[in-house]
């Protein structure tokens, strides 16, 4: 952004000073041969305005184009295995291809516009130097001015008509510069989650006093019968192909009770992982109302939801830092006894001493230096940190192997009366530890 409102945004704006400054002394010096040639000079705009605008549409088709190739290689780079190892893999290399094609016409396209324009640029300045002797001799011969007089404008148009030259020259590469930043304009431009929502912005002072203290993290089950209250619940996605939404969820009414352990199963597609969304905020439903400990959701701010909800994925991501500051992100203030005591009821505390530097170890990218099943239990002593009234999980065993599920399960007995367990789950010996099943 620097580079397009600094040294190319000058290039462009600093050839017009120049034209204004020279500007003055012509007309003073004889204000009819000046006008004459700002009128020709005004035609030579008119020319740059006319090539200017298909150069901004394929600057912009190139852009657009350039974030497709990004898209794709991307896609190689993450899925080269798959790429190597499946034949449909192919595709997205020819998808790739086919994008870089394009993209090289339209380069080819911009390409000959800026050449027509520089082109026009220097042939105007030609016409005009050819105009401007023309009416010099003329003017000289009716008495309009003087031979000095002309020189002396001459002089000042050679600079005035190397600016213009200039501008021409400039113009085609700001514009694909201001292209790309109106991008990103457009992306900083976009609207919030609570904006999108239409939810209460976050604000550090009001969060506490904005919940039900009935249900905050020291007591959390005090006054409340019902951690999560699921009223006329309906939510569906974007329209399919024949213009009508998808419902997921039509109606839907749930309670689950405070301290309870329920595993939420059902068939891919039947809104099991939706539903969770739509508890942390992530969807806003159509219609309907969802209370957690008592707050409607769509009377607090999207930060005062979520601090409800202590969350588990699937895959659980570990940042490229210790295994100390990985727990300790669910939050911030905790002590170090307070961590160590998360690792243990999460069985996680046992094979970190294990390790050489212990709490200390640095987990890698992604938490690619530990093993699947420990990265979920460290995610769990994570969530088990944050002291959320509520833990969600969702298919959190799913990918693991029977010993490292065996690990976690006995995690989850642990927690079980000590906080509201929300599971979505498939595997039966996790369905077999809930209190209840909830079935979509």
């Amino acid at each position: 952004m620097g580079d397009i409102f600094g040294s190319r945004f000058r290039r462009v704006v600093m050839p017009f000073m120049m034209v204004v400054v020279f500007l003055v002394p012509m007309f003073a010096l004889s204000w009819q041969l000046t006008l004459c040639l700002v009128a020709v000079n005004t035609v030579l705009i008119g020319v740059t305005m006319v090539l200017t605008g298909p150069l901004k549409s394929l600057s912009k088709k190139m852009s657009e184009s350039n974030s497709i190739m990004t898209k794709h290689i991307t896609d190689l780079i993450q899925g080269i295995i798959q790429v190597r190892m499946f034949p449909a893999g192919r595709k997205t290399v020819d998808r790739y291809n086919e994008e870089a094609d394009v993209y090289a016409v339209k380069s080819d396209k911009r390409n000959m516009f800026s050449s027509l324009l520089e082109c026009a640029n220097t042939g105007f300045d030609l016409i005009c130097n050819l105009v401007f002797l023309a009416l010099g001799i003329l003017f000289v011969q009716k008495g309009y001015t003087t031979l000095g007089a002309i020189a002396a404008i001459y002089t000042m148009y050679g600079r005035f008509s190397r600016q213009f030259l200039q501008m021409g020259k400039y113009i085609p590469e700001l514009i694909a510069y201001l292209t790309y930043a109106q991008n990103i304009f457009e992306f900083l431009d976009e609207k919030t989650e609570e904006e999108m929502l239409n939810r209460q912005e976050f604000n550090k002072e009001r969060l506490h006093n904005e919940i039900n203290n009935s249900c905050g993290h020291n007591n959390i089950f005090n006054n409340i019968d019902y951690s999560v209250n699921i009223s006329n619940l309906t939510f569906s996605y974007i329209k399919d192909e024949n213009n009508a939404p998808i419902v997921v969820l039509d109606n839907y009414n749930e309670r689950i009770k405070s301290g309870e352990f329920v595993a939420v199963t059902g068939a891919s597609g039947s809104g099991k992982t939706t539903l969770s969304k739509l508890l942390m905020g992530f969807y806003k439903p159509d219609s309907g109302m969802i209370e957690v400990c008592g707050n409607n959701l769509d009377d607090i701010s999207l930060q005062a939801g979520r601090s409800f909800f202590a969350l588990v994925p699937q895959d659980a991501i570990l940042f490229n830092m210790s295994i100390m500051d990985n727990i300790r992100m669910g939050r911030l203030d905790a002590t170090k006894d307070e961590i160590i005591e998360a690792a243990k009821m999460a069985n996680a505390h046992q094979f970190i001493t294990e390790f050489t530097d212990g709490y200390d170890t640095v987990v890698g990218e992604k938490g690619m230096s530990v093993s699947g099943g420990q990265r979920q239990r460290i995610a769990i002593a994570r969530a088990i940190l944050k002291n959320a009234p509520i833990m969600l999980m969702d298919e959190a065993t799913s990918a693991l192997d029977n010993e490292s599920e065996r690990a976690v399960n006995e995690t989850l007995q642990n927690l079980k009366g000590r906080m509201t367990i929300i599971m979505i789950a498939h595997r039966t010996s996790t369905i077999q530890m809930a209190d209840r099943v909830i079935s979509l």
